[in-house]
């Protein structure tokens, strides 16, 4: 699981993007915008370092991209530019780093499905002193 700081600090960055961000994570959301993002948070490892005492923890969240079905392409050319605007965000403290993306995969459901959705994987490290 991804530590509080990191969870806290990626949401901090997600809500300044240009689409809405709505925090899914253990919660039920009904947003009534179009289009809008959120995190889920994949996985999360953290090894002790043998100085300073503290630890690297290194995982992946996903930025996901909601649109209402039926909408064009469009939606992808928004949701690479709020990805690339992310990936510029620094850490005041340094402690947190946004590593990797990769791009943005759909997820085809039939006609009628009320959302489309988009998914980037994000990589991070974080150090965590102890």
């Amino acid at each position: 699981m991804s530590s509080l700081y990191v969870r806290s600090r990626v949401r901090e960055w997600c809500a300044a993007l240009s689409l809405p961000f709505h925090d899914t994570v253990n919660t039920e959301v009904s947003p009534a915008d179009p289009a809008w993002l959120t995190v889920q948070f994949i996985n999360a490892q953290s090894s002790a370092l043998d100085f300073c005492r503290s630890k690297w923890e290194r995982g992946t969240f996903d930025l996901i991209v909601l649109t209402k079905g039926n909408t064009s392409d469009a939606i992808l050319a928004q949701a690479e530019a709020d990805l690339a605007q992310l990936m510029t965000r620094q850490d005041p403290g340094a402690r947190l780093c946004l590593i990797t993306a990769g791009p943005f995969e759909d997820f085809f459901q039939p006609a009628s499905a009320r959302w489309f959705a988009l998914s980037a994987a994000v990589d991070y490290q974080y150090l965590h002193h102890t």
